[in-house]
Formats: C-alpha cells, structure tokens, sequence
C-alpha cells in the first residue's frame, strides 16, 4: 500500500549562531535561511532543528512569523554549532568555534517527516549519519542534500575543507546541492564536469556559483542557470534558500531545469530584499 504525503519540503539541519564580519551574535544555518525561501514559494512542510537549550531564545526568535502550514520544531542539543565568518561577496571564511548534534535513524521517533521531500544541510561533516538518510529513502521519501557535508571537516579552528564522502551516503540521494568550491574539491584533481556528476551517482546535482549562478546535472545534460542580474549584498546563506526553493519546486511537479530557474529566481528576490530593492 502506497504511502500519502503531504506537500511541502521538511528541511532537517543544525542551526548555528554565526558572527559575520565581527557582527553580533545571530542565528544561522539552513533553518533560518531556508525561511525566506519557504514565504516566498508559500509552502508548507516542517523544519526541525537543533540547538543547545541556552541558544533556544535567540535561534528561536528567528522564527517567528513562520510562514502558515510550515511547522517548525526545535531539538535539544548538548550544543551549538558557532561560526565565525568574514564575508565579501562571494568569498568568505570561516572559523569553527563549536560542534553540533549528529541527527541518526533514532532521532525519527521525535521527527514528523510529513513530506515526500526531505532535504538534509549539514555544516559540518557528521551532522548526518548515513544510517538516517537510508531509512527516509526506504520510506518513499526523496532526499536532497547540502554537499558541506561532504567537504568540510568537524574540528575546532580555521574550516577544514577536504573530501570526505561516507560510504554508502550518496546511494539514498536523489539531489546533492554543491557550492563551485566543494565541487572543485569532490572532483579534484581534475575540474568538475558531467562525468564527475555521473561518478557521484545522484540523479540531480547541482553546481552553485554565487552570482555566476548555477548549473544543473541532469540525465546526461548539463544546463547552466544565470541570475537576471548581481546583486552586491552580504549572500550568508543563499545556497540555503536555492535548495529549498529548488525542492519545494520539485515536489510541486517542476522538472529538473524548470526548478533550477525557480530557485535562481527565488534567491535573486532575496538578495533583492536585503539590499532594499
């Protein structure tokens, strides 16, 4: 018997409080900046993240006026994931200050996962054991995934960024969403081309480039998606907001390149609205 799902995306990920150019505190991580994303597509769905009890009040202010229908739930975590970052344009760097959870299979008896789509975006390696996306696929849902995972290291101190692929991990995604620096690494020492995308194994890769936009791996083509225009504006957090607009648009029916557009799209808008216009 065939299971029914609702519509919507349910986005499962760490939030981490991140200090940007010697900023305040403020919360972070694909919960906070998937939101955006969620309003402007009006889609429903869940998110569930996590931090530790004393980082609640200020991550969760982040959420307020959550769009209607998008449930949003918070997990205890022993702690928070804390990063420091200088940004400019599209280069940043980061600094890791602390750890956060690993979300497993037996994390499930508290996750609601009332949609066929599921996407995972970890800021570290280890955020998300295999075992985790393997149960969701064998469920009926489909799985996309934040290639950070994959590259960068969880240890304290300056980002370490290398591969390191679980084995196993990619056989349960049907999308794998990576940054043009975390493709480089994936497919060194040759550049990243169809040929490494089909090597990876995932239906749908995705390549974003900042404001050089993104390209689609897709079924033996590649399509490049360039945004209408650059916006010069601090971009914490866009390839956040293009996975989820690019799942949402997926399970909504859009193909592939038509989701792709979708998500380009939806980030310009919000580039759009922090630069004020």
């Amino acid at each position: 018997m065939s299971r029914s799902f609702a519509p919507g995306l349910t986005l499962i990920a760490n939030a981490c409080l991140d200090r940007i150019n010697g900023s305040a505190w403020q919360a972070g991580g694909a919960p906070v900046y998937a939101l955006p994303a969620y309003r402007a597509l009006t889609a429903g769905g869940a998110i569930h993240y996590s931090c530790a009890g004393g980082d609640a009040g200020l991550i969760g202010a982040a959420f307020r006026g959550a769009p209607e229908g998008l449930a949003v739930v918070c997990h205890a975590a022993a702690q928070t994931i804390h990063f420091d970052i200088t940004s400019a344009g599209d280069d940043r760097s980061f600094g890791v200050l602390a750890t956060g959870h690993t979300w497993r299979a037996a994390d499930l008896a508290d996750l609601a996962v009332p949609t066929r789509w599921v996407h995972f975006a970890p800021l570290l390696g280890g955020d998300v054991a295999t075992d985790l996306l393997a149960t969701l696929a064998a469920r009926g849902h489909i799985v996309s995934y934040d290639g950070q995972g994959l590259v960068r290291g969880a240890t304290i101190g300056p980002l370490v960024l290398e591969a390191r692929v679980p084995a196993g991990l990619l056989d349960h995604l049907s999308v794998l969403k990576l940054s043009v620096e975390e493709a480089a690494i994936l497919a060194a020492p040759d550049p990243f081309s169809a040929a490494t995308a089909a090597r990876l194994g995932v239906p749908e890769v995705l390549v974003t480039a900042g404001s050089g936009g993104a390209t689609l791996y897709w079924d033996g083509t590649v399509i490049h998606v360039s945004p209408a225009r650059v916006i010069p504006v601090e971009a914490t957090g866009a390839g956040d907001a293009f996975s989820t607009a690019y799942a949402i648009a997926r399970d909504r029916g859009e193909d592939p390149p038509e989701a792709t557009r979708t998500a380009t799209g939806v980030v310009q808008a919000i580039l759009a609205a922090r630069l004020g216009g």
